[in-house]
């Protein structure tokens, strides 16, 4: 089972940083970005900057990361297995 060490803590024993993003069109969006284990289970939650930026520490395994916007939601399944992932979501033009 992943485990994710902790929404801000980059000291943890095994955490790889995922830095992202929530834009749309380019452009940054706010909001909460969730942090989900493969089978979709909530593990944590940010919210998403003026700048859409927003940061999680997790270890090494299959995630799913889920913008929460007034726009509406959007999932995207990642895999983590380096010492830094960066990621933009773009939510989809409705």
């Amino acid at each position: 089972m992943s485990t994710c060490t902790s929404p801000g803590d980059p000291n943890a024993a095994g955490s790889i940083a995922i830095h992202g993003r929530v834009l749309r069109n380019g452009t940054p969006v706010r909001g909460y970005v969730r942090l989900l284990d493969a089978r979709g289970d909530f593990v944590a939650e940010v919210p998403a900057q003026a700048d859409g930026s927003f940061t999680f520490y997790a270890v090494a395994g299959s995630w799913i990361l889920r913008a929460i916007t007034g726009s509406g939601t959007f999932d995207k399944p990642i895999s983590l297995d380096a010492d830094r992932l960066d990621i933009d979501l773009e939510l989809a033009i409705s």
